[in-house]
Formats: C-alpha cells, structure tokens, sequence
C-alpha cells in the first residue's frame, strides 16, 4: 500500500508541475506609478477575442512582479493601457526581468487608437525566443525598405529567397519549432504577395497548406492563410458566386455551403473547407449582398457541428464578436465611479419610456465640453424622456470634479477610473463618443450622431 500511495502521490506531483507550470516576470517602467500593466492574446487569429492573461498596477516606483500559472506559451502583447504596446512571446515556466522605457501618461490628450510602442528588453543572458522574434522582425523591416518595389512590382523572388537564406544563417534558434514556423510563413507571405499567376499560388498552396499541420496558434501561419483565401468566395473560378449567396442567404446551410466550396480542388481537404468559411464568413458578414442573421446561422451550425473543436471554438468567439455594439443587441454593464468614489453600476433597463443617452468624454477637450453643455441644455426639456449619461474618461477624479465644480451640469456624470473593461467593451478609441439605448436596454446606435434630432424629438431611431 505504501508503494501505491507513494506512486500516485509522485504522479500528481509531475501532473502539477506540467499544468501549473509557473512564470514569473518582474521589472520596472519609468513613469508608469500606479498605471495599469496587462498582458492579452487573441483566443485565435480570425475572431481575434482578446484575452487578458494578467492585469496588475504598478507600485509607487513603477515596479511589478507577476506570476502566472499557465501552461502554454502566447504570443501577446504587453498593454500599458490605454496609450502603449508591446508584442511580446511568452514562453510558460520562463522568468523573465524586463527593463523599459520611460513612459508619458500623465497629461496624455491623444484618442486610444494612437497607441505607441512600449519598448522593452529581456535583462536575462538566456536564450528567449522573444529576442528572436525581434531579430526577425528587424531583418524584415530593412528588407522591405529596401526592396519593397522590386519585390511587388518587379517580382523579383530571388530577394526573398536571399533574406530566407539569411535569416537560417543567423537567426540563433533557428531550430526552434515557432522560430522555423515563424520564419517560413513571413517568406511564404511575401512569396504569396509578389505572385503573378494562379499557378505559382497554388504552388504556395501546395508546399505551406495542403497536406500540412494548421497552425492554429502561429500568428505568421495564420496571416498568411488568411490572406491566401482573403476574399475567396468572390474571385474564384469554381465556385459560382450566385451559388454562396443562395446557399447562405437562402438555405442558411452550413452542409448546402461546404458541398458547394468543395467544387474548388485546393478545398478538397474538410479541415481546411470549414477554415477557409470562418474565414470568410467574418468577412461577408460586413457585405450588404449577405444576410447577417443568415452569417449567424451558419455560424452556429459550425458551432455546435463541426468535427473539429478549434473550428467550434473559432465560431463561438465570432458569434459573440461580429454582433457586438450593433443595433438591436444589449448595451454592456457599466461599472463606474460617482464624483464621490462610490462604485455605480449602470443597467440600461427600465419599465418606463425612457431613451438614454450617454456620452463618452474627457475633460480637457473643448469639443467635448461644449456637447456636454448642449446635453445640458436639453436635460432641462428632455429629462421626462431621455436619461442624459456622462462617462468621463479623465485619468484623475479631481480633474472630472473640478469639470463639474465650473459647469454644475444637472445631469448624472460618472468617472470610469482605469476600468479597461468598459473601454474594450465599447470599443472606446476616441472623444466625445457617443451611444443611444432603448428602454429595453438595447443599443439604438453606436457611435450614435452628436445629439441625434430624431432621438431628441422623442422618436425610437430606426434601427439598421
């Protein structure tokens, strides 16, 4: 029994290690005191769900140590939110000490969408495969200087035959599984990109696709595969374009759209058929010949049909992506500050008639001062019928305080904080932004029009 017990005891012990293998990463960034560092990946490369792998906020000295327990390596990006970025590779069960640039976040007036890069190096002697990747990554940014022109107008592919040759000369691991994938699939994007004829495309086809593995997790394979089949179902010879719009817009049949794609000898393969229809699906759904709610269906059928369980996860993560913030669907929970630090939630559903209006903003931009104060002109008309919403953006507390202290609008203003989620989940880039709900709870428009007369004049706005 002794021998039983110590046997098990010694399985569990090697189980825990392989899944609860540990990473730890520590250092400092100049100037980011009390900011949030996050890192996320996307789920997959076609929906591109992103998830937050660890958030965590700097001590006074800008200092972090984090530990994950994870057992798989990602390639993310570490996010000084909202204003910087870096692509990073994380390998599980690695310590890393990370050494960055001073940062600038105090003061900051630029929209979320012009994010800089965040630069950083890895202080460990170590081999690392994230000081490969960035190796890649400059070779290939002087490359393209260089020979952008003679690459896609002279198409000459003896140059990219060269800088293939030099990156397995001096790339360190280049005997590295995701180091060899990565460097083949950036060639085989270039090659793809430089090629003239349907014939040396199905040659890329048949030597980086058919018959081989689908890299699912392969940032590099994934890009390349997407723009292989980018727009497939409207340039191709041996699918009749009038078929795919009856197939989905008529039938709503997933089984009716594979037969009708396997007509194409380069979709022979299942696998690759069902990847190349997430594919495009996501792209369709934006296409005004095509019904969404038909793109839905099919996509649900993939979901709960498909043999392959990355395939169902990948039509999962579009089926929750593709309609968000759309008319019609329910606005996201807001959580949310008073001027007075008391945590708000706010749940756009009501028994009454009553429309909202809410207004994304950040104190220090005249625009937006001057639509609050045209929100607060209406307020005193409008407030039977529409429940006017502020939702500052500031990154102090004191600096909305002092807004309101010289305005006094009479309509609610909440404070977000550094709350990231209510800034992804709307998809907040710029300001003044702004979003009309029903009484239901559903998104009237997003972004909504500034003051939209139609919602003004107590009338539901059409929804698209």
């Amino acid at each position: 029994m002794k021998y039983f017990v110590s046997f098990w005891v010694l399985i569990s012990m090697l189980s825990s290690e392989n899944i609860f293998c540990q990473t730890t990463i520590s250092g400092n960034i100049p100037g980011g005191a009390h900011f949030h560092l996050r890192f996320t990946y996307f789920d997959d490369f076609i929906s591109n769900k992103k998830v937050i792998l660890t958030d965590t906020v700097l001590n006074p000295e800008g200092d972090f140590n984090i530990r994950i327990k994870d057992p798989e390596d990602h390639l993310g990006r570490w996010e000084m939110f909202p204003y910087y970025y870096k692509d990073f590779y994380l390998e599980a069960g690695k310590d890393y000490h990370l050494a960055f640039d001073t940062v600038h976040l105090h003061g900051v007036l630029r929209p979320f969408y012009q994010k800089q890069i965040l630069p950083c190096t890895i202080q460990d002697t170590d081999y690392y495969i994230q000081k490969d990747l960035e190796r890649i990554e400059a070779y290939y940014a002087r490359f393209m200087e260089k020979n952008y022109q003679k690459i896609f107008f002279r198409h000459k592919s003896g140059l990219i035959d060269s800088l293939e040759r030099k990156l397995a000369d001096t790339i360190t691991g280049k005997d590295n599984l995701t180091i060899r994938q990565t460097i083949a699939y950036k060639i085989a994007l270039l090659k793809l990109t430089s090629a003239n004829s349907r014939r040396k495309k199905e040659e890329l086809f048949h030597h980086y696709i058919d018959k081989q593995d689908i890299l699912y997790h392969s940032q590099a394979y994934m890009k390349f595969f997407k723009e292989f089949f980018k727009n497939y179902f409207t340039k191709n010879k041996y699918i009749n374009f009038d078929d795919i719009g009856y197939v989905i817009n008529r039938l709503e049949s997933n089984a009716a759209l594979q037969d009708t794609l396997g007509k194409d000898p380069l979709l022979r393969n299942e696998r690759i058929r069902e990847l190349v229809s997430l594919v495009n699906l996501k792209s369709l759904y934006k296409n005004p010949d095509f019904s969404k709610l038909a793109v839905l269906a099919i996509l649900r059928q993939l979901h709960t049909g498909s043999k392959f369980a990355m395939h169902r996860r990948i039509a999962g993560n579009l089926l929750q992506s593709l309609p968000l913030l759309e008319s019609g669907t329910k606005a996201p929970l807001m959580k949310v500050f008073s001027l007075d630090s008391v945590p708000i939630e706010i749940r756009f559903h009501n028994k009454d008639t009553i429309y909202y209006y809410v207004a994304f903003f950040i104190s220090h931009n005249i625009n937006c001062v001057r639509e609050l104060q045209k929100i607060d002109s209406l307020s005193h008309t409008r407030n039977n019928k529409i429940n006017f919403i502020g939702i500052s953006l500031d990154e102090e507390l004191e600096t909305t305080r002092k807004l309101q202290e010289k305005f006094h609008f009479t309509f609610p203003v909440y404070w977000n904080g550094w709350n990231s989620k209510l800034i992804d989940d709307y998809k907040v880039e710029t300001f003044p932004v702004f979003l009309s709900i029903d009484p239901a709870g559903n998104i009237i428009r997003y972004p909504e029009d500034m003051l939209n007369p139609i919602l003004l004049e107590g009338k539901e706005t059409e929804k698209n």
